[in-house]
């Protein structure tokens, strides 16, 4: 898997598409310009919590496939 370093230097694992159920974390600050935060939705207290960057024309891509599926 890559792994993509953020700008308070962390790293994060880097995602070419998003895994099915995942959706983006809104008001996130410190992905990369032209990336975006994602998550699985999971509690993060009871360790089933992941998170991943993708850039945001691959999270553009999911958000109009999700809408052709609910027409």
């Amino acid at each position: 898997m890559k792994v993509i370093r953020t700008r308070n230097g962390k790293e994060a694992p880097f995602y070419d598409a998003v895994p099915e159920g995942w959706e983006r974390i809104r008001g996130a600050m410190t992905a990369p310009l032209g990336y975006c935060w994602i998550w699985n939705g999971k509690s993060r207290f009871g360790g089933e919590c992941e998170q991943g960057i993708v850039t945001l024309a691959v999270w553009k891509k999911y958000e109009m496939a999700l809408d052709n599926l609910e027409q």
